[in-house]
């Protein structure tokens, strides 16, 4: 992990502000070689995420939570290979979780919980499922990858069944949806989503490993659980990136009480006034661009009202 001293910050700041508007693959370059180090473009790009953002430490700030998990597949019994109706019948187990990971954004700890060799034989993921439960209960915003169809309601099943009520309410952002309502990528999978913007890739598997695990080898999970914390990594570089174009993002400026207007997507509070305005058939609103994410944000108001405070999005 690279050691963000203040010569380095120093360097950061004077690239960033630099005329020539360096990209951060350049001022990667750049970096790596005056300072001898491998600086990754990702590196630089969560850093200088992260000093746009001053936020007060008195102010209560949103928990964001990015979380995947891994599960066991079906087993069944079936006569053939190809367009299968499988009847409940025919279910000899039922699928279950694995593993999960999860990380409050920003921050370089990661959780994960993972099934003993002896559980997966039997299918008891309850100890696990109680876990995730516990992190998902603090969460303000949830992230996930395909969560409104699949992480999500697949824990929800396993919260049901071991008895346990709902989480508290949160927000959620699926990248998933993101990915397919505002772009055109190659494929909307994290994998090539990752690979394609950030350069970093998931670990490689096949369904060897799930097979391993099933048979409840502990070196097969051990490297599953790895699998499962490399794809939250890669979701928050994801995340950080597609940030700014997120449609109805939660408005993370409801989680503090400063009166200074503060951006709607990332709640930093360095905002730069925009010539072109957001105009609806009644009314005009200023718009901000946000030097912290790139988001662009309107005023709740309309430009004919003094009080410009509260931004949406």
């Amino acid at each position: 992990m690279i050691e963000w001293d203040i010569a380095k910050e120093e360097r950061l700041e004077q690239l960033v502000s630099n005329e020539a508007r360096h990209s951060e693959y350049k001022i990667a370059d750049i970096m790596t070689k005056e300072f001898g180090e491998e600086i990754s473009r990702n590196a630089v790009h969560n850093k200088m995420r992260r000093l746009c953002i001053n936020f007060d430490s008195t102010k209560k700030q949103p928990k964001i939570l990015l979380f995947d998990i891994e599960t066991a597949p079906n087993v069944v019994y079936t006569w053939g290979l190809f367009k299968q109706n499988v009847s409940v019948s025919q279910i000899v187990s039922p699928s279950f979780m694995i593993c999960w990971a999860g990380k409050w954004l920003f921050d370089d700890k990661i959780m994960s919980d993972c099934i003993s060799p002896t559980d997966v034989i039997s299918g008891n993921d309850a100890s696990i499922a109680r876990s995730l439960w516990a992190v998902m209960d603090e969460a303000d915003i949830i992230v996930a990858h395909n969560g409104v169809n699949f992480d999500i309601p697949w824990a929800n099943s396993r919260f049901i069944y071991y008895g346990m009520v709902p989480p508290s309410p949160y927000c959620v952002i699926d990248t998933l949806k993101v990915c397919r309502q505002q772009f055109n990528f190659t494929s909307n999978r994290l994998e090539w989503i990752a690979k394609y913007l950030t350069k970093d890739q998931k670990i490689k598997t096949d369904f060897g490993l799930w097979s391993d695990c099933m048979r409840g080898n502990s070196d097969a999970l051990n490297k599953m659980s790895e699998y499962n914390i490399q794809d939250t990594i890669l979701l928050e570089e994801v995340y950080i990136l597609l940030r700014p174009w997120v449609r109805n993002h939660p408005n993370l400026g409801l989680y503090f009480t400063a009166v200074d207007k503060l951006c709607a997507h990332c709640g930093s509070d360095s905002l730069t006034p925009m010539t072109k305005l957001y105009t609806t058939s009644v009314n005009v609103y200023q718009t901000y661009r946000c030097n912290g994410c790139g988001a662009v944000n309107r005023v709740r108001v309309s430009s004919g009202n003094t009080s410009l405070r509260s931004l949406a999005r």
